[in-house]
């Protein structure tokens, strides 16, 4: 691939700048940026070797990924999961070299937040022009709270990032090219559609800038041949692995009852819901700010996208924000549900927005002395912002049922049998089959589909010696109360153990007062 050096931004290039914070002959520049998304890579790691508890959703995907081939991984999958063929492939082959342990799961979204990192580093050091705005853009996706969870989720949203970030630097890489060559965006395009959901997403945004950057009609239809391919390649996707899918009904009325789609515009009040909490979710929750900061990078990010220095400015923030308004109208055609995990790729593209704001708000500040004060507040806002969301967790647990069933294992007789409601079994059969679990002991796993506790008294009440209840905080929140309704049906709770999501009871029915 050829140097990104391009004139991308300004018809000077971004090496024209020279006031204090550009990248002038600072050879110790790029080296500061490395250190800080290594500190990114850093934390990745430690959330990688902390090896926290798969949690349904995983555990789910995790026992197709077990019990399947390559062939078998063609079909539907198991447990109303889907995920691109590409990624489950890849990490089959982890599984099938490094077998019975989770980390053979989380190695490839862990590469792919590497790989992430790198094409990350490329892209700012291409189009941002000022180095602090450079440092700022790094800071952000360094310490990023929810990159770095997903860095080791065993779950494709990771591949929608790297892919994301995968098809801009080749866009860039093209545009250098004085050739011309549409053949690696080709190669890029067919690859990440079977690797990643939101590739006709982010497809049809560098369509739509690949247009705006030609200049005749001749150079538009040297582009015909790059569409076509990216066209097949979904096309062929869409046949065998989107069209007719069994759990389509499924996440439809999924979706619609998680306020996934963005709802019908004769029904104001729901819509200005709707784009309240994916406010939210977007500035507060995926950039992890508090509840101040999370205005001010918004701020940041609103002048990135609608000011601009020059028309290539302008092409550059329709190529990053296009996304975002596709995946919008997609989800208002209840095609693709705008939500949390669906749109992690959404954090790339809003860190270069903000910080091109920053970069923008920096070249129209006058005063030395006024820009010092603005790097210090927007300084303190990233920083105020990252802090409160790494005091909550740190490394990062969703269902501790590790340590739950560790000490239950400890507490009980293996003649006591263990309930696991409902959320919890695909975890618990996950465990059991690479025996991190004992495959002896007697788990009485509970069948029904909904998601919230039912404890079936009559079932309980059968059982003559003492046993162990459960679940997690996605069965029934509330602890507490589900402490109250199994004393209310006179049960004798003897044990109670709650980790981080989860928690355990040992019940008797019979009049043993004490367990020993």
């Amino acid at each position: 691939m050829k140097s990104l050096k391009i004139n991308f931004l300004s018809k000077q290039g971004n090496s024209a700048v020279s006031e204090t914070g550009t990248m002038d002959n600072e050879a110790l520049h790029p080296l500061v940026l490395k250190v800080i998304l290594a500190l990114g890579v850093g934390l990745a790691l430690w959330q990688f070797f902390y090896n926290r508890s798969l949690w349904i959703d995983e555990a789910m995907l995790a026992n197709n990924l077990l019990n399947r081939d390559y062939l078998d991984l063609l079909r539907p999958l198991d447990e109303r999961q889907a995920a691109p063929i590409l990624f489950l492939w890849i990490e089959r082959f982890f599984v099938q070299i490094i077998p019975q342990t989770e980390y053979a799961l989380r190695i490839f979204p862990l590469l792919l937040y590497i790989g992430s990192t790198i094409l990350f580093f490329r892209i700012i050091r291409e189009t941002l022009t000022l180095w602090y705005s450079q440092v700022l853009a790094v800071v952000f996706f360094a310490v990023n709270y929810r990159l770095i969870y997903y860095a080791s989720e065993v779950k494709q949203y990771m591949g929608d990032v790297f892919c994301t970030l995968l098809l801009l630097v080749t866009l860039i890489a093209t545009l250098a090219d004085t050739k011309k060559t549409y053949f690696p965006l080709s190669i890029v395009g067919i690859t990440i559609t079977f690797l990643s959901n939101i590739s006709p997403i982010i497809l049809l945004s560098a369509g739509i800038f690949l247009l705006l950057h030609t200049y005749n009609l001749k150079d538009s239809i040297k582009l015909i041949p790059l569409f076509a391919t990216w066209l097949i390649a979904f096309a062929t996707y869409y046949v065998f692995f989107i069209h007719g899918h069994p759990t389509k009904d499924y996440m439809l009325e999924f979706w619609r009852a998680s306020f996934g789609f963005m709802p019908d515009l004769d029904n104001p009040w729901r819509v200005y819901l709707f784009f309240k909490v994916k406010f939210v979710v977007l500035f507060r929750m995926m950039m992890g700010m508090g509840m101040i900061e999370k205005y001010v990078i918004f701020g940041l990010f609103t002048v990135g996208l609608l000011l601009h220095r020059n028309k290539n400015e302008v092409k550059w923030a329709v190529l990053i924000g296009t996304p975002m308004l596709v995946h919008l109208i997609l989800s208002y055609f209840e095609q693709y549900p705008l939500e949390l995990r669906l749109t992690i790729y959404f954090i790339p593209l809003t860190i270069l927005l903000t910080a091109k704001g920053f970069d923008y708000l920096m070249h129209k500040i006058a005063l030395k002395k006024a820009k010092l004060a603005f790097m210090v507040a927007i300084a303190l806002t990233v920083f105020t912002g990252t802090r409160i969301s790494y005091a909550e967790m740190f490394p990062i647990e969703i269902t501790d049922l590790k340590g739950l069933m560790a000490y239950v294992l400890e507490e009980s007789q293996e003649e006591e049998p263990i309930y696991v409601v409902t959320m919890s079994s695909p975890t618990v059969r996950f465990y059991r089959q690479i025996g991190t679990f004992p495959k002896d002991r007697k788990y009485i796993v509970d069948s029904q589909e909904s998601s919230s506790l039912k404890l079936d008294i009559e079932i309980f009440r059968n059982y003559t010696s003492p046993f162990w209840l459960l679940f997690t905080n996605l069965d029934n929140p509330d602890f507490d109360e589900t402490r109250r309704q199994l004393e209310a049906s006179g049960a004798k709770v003897l044990d109670q153990y709650c980790v981080v999501g989860g928690c355990g009871y040992m019940l008797s029915y019979s009049k043993v007062e004490t367990h020993e």
